[in-house]
């Protein structure tokens, strides 16, 4: 499944949005302001936003590096925050739903953050900075009713995954050696897909039962079909160990979901059994198929 230019606003009825101009803090004050672009009401709203991020990074991120980690290293946050700026949006976009009885807004965000994130176990402190997240969040508005409030429910998720990047500090150089710096990096990309991407979603039910809206499908809709995806073979692949073989296996990212084929052993030029396959459910034919090819040793 692969993930091209949005289609024609003549083919699909998508709507361009100009780019909103963003305005500072200070230009804001008690008295009513003019909304002139959602990155605005973004500027009022990041405070809060933070507060929940805090709670879901509390809560997720923590305990996902401490389950990759040994029992004796538990780590936990004693120092985070977004930081005061929120992410710049950039051209949004707006389509129906599949089924006609929604709205869909795509929003490509770009948050560059200047806060530092500190964790702790022990003596052991390492540090979190110059985050960058990239991707396109979805809104959803929808089911649309004939009645008040005409929006059933609102739910906003990635279709992929995030591009999530950090650099290291403090003691983290000690971390990298161990080979414990990339389960920071795997959990905290853990985290964000845990209630964020596809399946996944922040979903909020607006309208009720007794209107037609079924809370259950706001927060999870229905999947729109399977796609089975199966390792066959690969041909001339970059040796991995320091005899000149390697030991390939691919791994497959579509949305939340991950799949890792067999490992074979010694050899560039792998084939792959017929039992070697598994099945993605769809909630997008906008989702991206990430395929890649892994040595299986930890060493290398």
């Amino acid at each position: 499944i692969q993930q091209d230019a949005l289609p024609s606003e003549e083919e699909n009825g998508i709507l361009p949005r100009k780019k909103p101009a963003l305005r500072s803090q200070s230009d804001l004050g008690d008295d009513d302001s003019p909304v002139e672009s959602v990155q605005t009401v973004l500027q009022e709203m990041w405070p809060y936003i933070d507060k929940v991020v805090q709670h879901k990074v509390h809560e997720h991120v923590a305990d996902s590096i401490n389950q990759l980690t040994p029992d004796r290293l538990k780590f936990r946050f004693e120092e985070f925050s977004l930081g005061e700026d929120p992410p710049v949006l950039g051209e949004m976009r707006i389509r129906r739903t599949a089924n006609g009885q929604g709205l869909l807004l795509y929003v490509p965000i770009d948050y560059k953050s200047s806060a530092k994130l500190n964790l702790v176990a022990g003596p052991i402190r390492i540090g979190l900075c110059g985050l960058r997240v990239r991707g396109d969040i979805m809104i959803r508005l929808g089911p649309i009713i004939q009645c008040s409030p005409i929006i059933g429910g609102l739910s906003f998720y990635f279709l992929d995954p995030p591009l999530i990047d950090f650099r290291l500090t403090g003691l983290a150089s000690v971390a990298e050696l161990a080979g414990r710096g990339h389960l920071v990096r795997k959990s905290v990309e853990h985290a964000i897909g845990q209630f964020l991407v596809i399946p996944n979603r922040i979903a909020v039910p607006i309208a009720t039962k007794e209107q037609g809206v079924d809370p259950a499908l706001v927060r999870c809709p229905a999947p729109i079909g399977v796609l089975r995806v199966q390792a066959v073979s690969a041909e001339k692949l970059l040796a991995g160990d320091w005899d000149g073989s390697s030991d390939p296996y691919v791994c497959v990212v579509l949305g939340k979901s991950r799949w890792c084929s067999h490992a074979i052993a010694k050899t560039l030029n792998p084939t792959w059994g017929p039992n070697d396959h598994n099945c993605f459910l769809i909630w997008s034919m906008r989702q991206r198929l990430k395929v890649s090819v892994w040595d299986k040793d930890w060493m290398s």
